[in-house]
C-alpha cells in the first residue's frame, strides 16, 4: 500500500503531462480539482448504481425529497457494503453513469460524457467546483473544457483513475496532508511566497463544511482567513470519519 507521501508525489507529477501546455503558476487549476474528483470517486464507488437507481426512481418528487431519498439510499449501500453506521452519513453523491474511471472506456465521447459526469454531482458538490471553475455563472466546464482543446483530458483523466484516495488508503487526515503537498508544490513552481494559499484554503474551508457541517451545505461563502490546518484539527476533534478532503 502507498503512503500518502507517495501518493502525493505520484499526484504532483500528473502535471509532467500537461507541462508543455500550461505555466506551472496554472498547474493548479487541474490537479487540485482532479484530485478532489478522484476523492470522491473512490468515497461513491459503494453507491453508485443504488444513487442512479434512487434517482430515476425519484425523479419527479420535489427536489428537497429526492435529495433525501438519494441520500438514504446511499447510506444503503454504504451499509451493505459492510461500512461502518458512522462512516454512511454521506450528504453528497453523483446521479451519473461516470467516473474517472469508466469515463476513459470511450474516449471519443469524453468530453460530452465529462460533462454529464459533473452534472451528476449533489448541488453541494457543485458548490465546491464551482470555486475551480470560476463562479457558478460560467458553469462546471471549464475544469475540464482546456484539457480537451489541447487534446490532453484523456491522459489526465486516466492517469487520475490509478490513484486510489479511498478511505481505507487515505484517511481523513492524510487526505488534508496529501492537499497541502500539493498547495505547497504549486506555490514553489510557480515562485509564490510561502502562505498565498487563499483560493485552495478557501476550497479546504468549503469541503469540510459540507462533509462535516449539514447546516451549512447552502451556497457557502469563502473567508480567506482560516488556515489548512485549523481545519483539519476542527475535523479530527468532530471525531466523525465520513470523508474530508482537508
Amino acid at each position: 500500500m502507498q503512503n500518502h507521501s507517495e501518493i502525493a508525489e505520484f499526484l504532483w507529477h500528473i502535471a509532467d503531462l500537461i507541462k508543455d501546455d500550461y505555466d506551472a503558476k496554472d498547474y493548479e487549476d487541474v490537479i487540485l480539482p482532479f484530485t478532489l474528483l478522484r476523492r470522491l470517486d473512490c468515497v461513491l464507488e459503494p453507491t453508485r448504481q443504488a444513487v442512479r437507481e434512487a434517482a430515476t426512481k425519484h425523479k419527479s418528487v420535489p427536489e428537497g425529497t429526492r435529495h433525501m431519498l438519494i441520500c438514504k439510499a446511499a447510506r444503503q449501500a454504504l451499509l451493505a457494503a459492510g461500512r461502518p453506521a458512522h462512516e454512511a452519513n454521506l450528504t453528497f453523491y453523483n446521479t451519473s453513469e461516470y467516473s474517472l474511471a469508466t469515463l476513459i472506456k470511450t474516449p471519443a465521447d469524453l468530453g460530452q460524457n465529462f460533462g454529464a459526469y459533473l452534472a451528476g454531482f449533489s448541488a453541494n458538490v457543485k458548490d465546491i467546483l464551482f470555486n475551480f471553475s470560476g463562479g457558478e455563472e460560467k458553469g462546471l466546464a471549464p475544469i475540464y473544457e482546456t484539457l480537451l482543446r489541447k487534446r490532453l483530458l484523456f491522459k489526465i483523466t486516466q492517469s487520475f483513475a490509478e490513484a486510489d484516495l479511498s478511505p481505507a488508503t487515505v484517511d481523513n487526515h492524510g487526505m488534508g496532508t496529501i492537499f497541502e503537498y500539493l498547495i505547497r508544490k504549486f506555490k514553489e513552481a510557480s515562485n509564490e511566497a510561502a502562505g498565498q494559499f487563499y483560493t485552495p484554503r478557501d476550497i479546504i474551508r468549503l469541503m469540510v463544511k459540507l462533509v462535516f457541517e449539514p447546516e451549512h451545505q447552502a451556497r457557502l461563502r469563502p473567508s480567506p482567513d482560516l488556515c489548512i490546518r485549523r481545519d483539519l484539527a476542527a475535523c479530527e476533534r468532530r471525531n466523525h470519519n465520513e470523508l474530508c478532503f482537508g
